[in-house]
């Protein structure tokens, strides 16, 4: 059986820049076509043949994951699971490297919960060995997009730095997409 590495899903974002909807609806688990992008991320991973996925989230996120993953998993639920990271708090790299801890993962693929992907990216990860640390971006379909954060700064397909927190001057940079560890 080839090698297949585990999956991380960071889903413990508050939806703040949903604004009142944000308040309402857990990000991660707002529905695109009848799917909560959670969950659609799950299916693709588990269509991908992953044996492991983590996901990553708040305490206060926990019963209302745990219930949709056994209403919408019932027969996978036994590889998804659901870890309290306090250090979402302090943000999406903090509650990453916490959760490396917690877990002692090495080797993962690495997605945010609130991501939609049309076609499924997790059948291109069935690789024996994956030794580098790997960031996957994307242009941003608005230049406003750049001012929220998570921007990725590169040359030549070498990264220089990630910034999370929003830039107030007018950057040149890509969306991250996923991490590869």
């Amino acid at each position: 059986m080839e090698h297949q590495p585990v999956l991380i899903i960071l889903a413990g974002g508050k939806g703040s820049r949903l604004g009142a909807i944000g308040a309402v609806v857990l990000k991660s688990l707002f529905p695109v076509f009848d799917e909560p992008l959670l969950f659609r991320q799950i299916r693709q991973s588990l269509k991908a043949d992953f044996q492991k996925i983590y996901i990553s989230t708040r305490k206060e996120y926990i019963e209302q994951f745990r219930q949709g993953i056994n209403n919408f998993f019932p027969n996978d639920k036994n590889k998804i699971i659901i870890v309290e990271n306090a250090a979402h708090d302090k943000g999406v790299l903090y509650a990453l490297l916490n959760l490396v801890q917690i877990t002692g993962v090495s080797e993962a693929l690495i997605s945010l919960g609130d991501i939609y992907f049309l076609e499924n990216p997790f059948l291109n990860f069935k690789q024996s060995s994956l030794a580098e640390v790997k960031v996957f971006a994307m242009r941003p379909q608005d230049k406003r997009d750049l001012s929220l954060g998570g921007i990725v700064f590169n040359q030549r397909n070498k990264l220089l730095k990630i910034e999370k927190k929003a830039l107030k001057e007018n950057v040149q940079g890509l969306k991250w997409l996923v991490f590869f560890l």
